[in-house]
Protein backbone atom coordinates (compact mmCIF):
# COMPACT_ATOMS: atom_id res chain seq x y z
CA UNK A 1 0.00 0.00 0.00
CA UNK A 2 1.27 3.44 -0.87
CA UNK A 3 0.20 6.04 1.68
CA UNK A 4 -0.74 9.43 0.30
CA UNK A 5 -3.55 11.72 -0.78
CA UNK A 6 -5.74 10.36 -3.55
CA UNK A 7 -8.30 12.42 -5.42
CA UNK A 8 -11.82 11.02 -5.70
CA UNK A 9 -13.24 11.99 -9.08
CA UNK A 10 -16.39 9.91 -8.57
CA UNK A 11 -18.20 8.03 -5.83
CA UNK A 12 -15.73 5.45 -4.53
CA UNK A 13 -15.96 2.52 -2.13
CA UNK A 14 -13.40 1.72 0.54
CA UNK A 15 -12.08 -1.30 -1.37
CA UNK A 16 -11.79 0.75 -4.58
CA UNK A 17 -9.77 3.39 -2.71
CA UNK A 18 -7.54 0.71 -1.18
CA UNK A 19 -7.00 -0.79 -4.64
CA UNK A 20 -6.06 2.64 -6.00
CA UNK A 21 -3.38 2.85 -3.28
CA UNK A 22 -2.01 -0.63 -4.03
CA UNK A 23 -4.36 -2.46 -1.62
CA UNK A 24 -3.31 -3.86 1.75
CA UNK A 25 0.09 -5.56 1.95
CA UNK A 26 0.86 -8.60 4.08
CA UNK A 27 1.87 -6.17 6.83
CA UNK A 28 -1.55 -4.49 7.01
CA UNK A 29 -4.20 -5.49 9.56
CA UNK A 30 -7.25 -6.32 7.42
CA UNK A 31 -9.47 -6.75 10.49
CA UNK A 32 -8.91 -3.27 11.91
CA UNK A 33 -9.12 -0.75 9.07
CA UNK A 34 -10.50 2.64 10.13
CA UNK A 35 -12.15 5.40 8.17
CA UNK A 36 -11.85 8.76 9.91
CA UNK A 37 -14.90 10.75 8.87
CA UNK A 38 -15.29 14.48 9.52
CA UNK A 39 -18.79 15.33 10.76
CA UNK A 40 -20.59 18.61 10.07
CA UNK A 41 -19.77 19.89 13.58
CA UNK A 42 -16.03 19.46 12.98
CA UNK A 43 -15.76 16.26 15.02
CA UNK A 44 -13.89 13.28 13.54
CA UNK A 45 -15.61 9.93 13.96
CA UNK A 46 -13.77 6.62 13.42
CA UNK A 47 -15.57 3.88 11.49
CA UNK A 48 -13.98 0.45 12.03
CA UNK A 49 -14.13 -1.92 9.05
CA UNK A 50 -13.07 -5.57 8.85
CA UNK A 51 -11.91 -5.86 5.23
CA UNK A 52 -11.80 -9.66 5.53
CA UNK A 53 -15.57 -9.57 6.16
CA UNK A 54 -16.09 -7.22 3.21
CA UNK A 55 -14.03 -9.48 0.93
CA UNK A 56 -15.98 -12.58 2.01
CA UNK A 57 -19.38 -10.86 1.66
CA UNK A 58 -20.15 -10.91 5.41
CA UNK A 59 -20.08 -7.09 5.55
CA UNK A 60 -20.91 -4.44 2.99
CA UNK A 61 -18.33 -2.22 1.38
CA UNK A 62 -18.67 1.39 2.53
CA UNK A 63 -18.65 4.41 0.25
CA UNK A 64 -16.23 7.17 1.13
CA UNK A 65 -17.20 10.77 1.79
CA UNK A 66 -15.09 13.79 0.80
CA UNK A 67 -12.35 14.34 3.38
CA UNK A 68 -12.33 10.75 4.68
CA UNK A 69 -9.00 9.36 5.86
CA UNK A 70 -8.31 5.63 5.68
CA UNK A 71 -6.02 4.14 8.34
CA UNK A 72 -4.61 0.62 7.90
CA UNK A 73 -2.62 -0.33 11.01
CA UNK A 74 0.24 -2.83 10.92
CA UNK A 75 -0.35 -6.44 11.90
CA UNK A 76 1.76 -8.94 13.85
CA UNK A 77 3.87 -9.72 10.75
CA UNK A 78 4.96 -6.09 10.58
CA UNK A 79 6.05 -6.28 14.22
CA UNK A 80 7.95 -9.53 13.60
CA UNK A 81 9.56 -8.12 10.45
CA UNK A 82 10.65 -4.97 12.31
CA UNK A 83 12.04 -7.10 15.17
CA UNK A 84 13.95 -9.37 12.77
CA UNK A 85 15.43 -6.29 11.11
CA UNK A 86 16.60 -5.03 14.49
CA UNK A 87 18.08 -8.43 15.35
CA UNK A 88 19.96 -8.46 12.03
CA UNK A 89 21.18 -4.91 12.63
CA UNK A 90 22.33 -5.80 16.16
CA UNK A 91 24.19 -8.88 14.85
CA UNK A 92 25.81 -6.81 12.12
CA UNK A 93 26.84 -4.14 14.62
CA UNK A 94 28.26 -6.81 16.91
CA UNK A 95 30.45 -8.20 14.13
CA UNK A 96 31.71 -4.72 13.28
CA UNK A 97 32.54 -4.01 16.93
CA UNK A 98 34.65 -7.16 17.39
Amino acid sequence: MTPGIYEMTRRMSLTEALAKAGYITKFGDRKNVNILRLQSGGQTVPIKVNIKDVESGKARDLFLAPGDTIIVPGNKFKTIDKFMGLVSLAAWMRVIAQ
